[in-house]
């Protein structure tokens, strides 16, 4: 992703009037040479009603590009502590 419209300022082109809508994505891919296809970019909308269906242009999260999101949890399962063994007497 190159860049989210935010609504204000973004064009489909610089010859373009109309202003696209917030939320929109500037998908930007690479050259491959090996598949003889140029670099390029386009302009598209996720949808909400197509959030994780399997339909065209549905879309998801990959939860490996989310990142660590805070501090570590804390675990559910408080661990036991050792008791001490009684001492001999003596």
């Amino acid at each position: 992703v190159k860049r989210v419209a935010d609504g204000l300022t973004d064009k489909r082109s610089p010859r373009a009037r109309k202003i696209l809508p917030a939320g929109m994505l500037l998908w930007a891919w690479d050259a491959d040479p090996e598949y003889d296809e140029p670099a390029g970019e386009r302009w598209i909308a996720f949808l909400p009603e197509k959030w994780n269906k399997p339909v065209s242009y549905g879309w998801r999260l990959d939860p490996r590009e989310l990142g660590a999101t805070g501090p570590p949890r804390t675990p559910l399962i408080e661990e036991e502590e050792e008791e001490e063994a009684p001492r001999a007497r003596r």
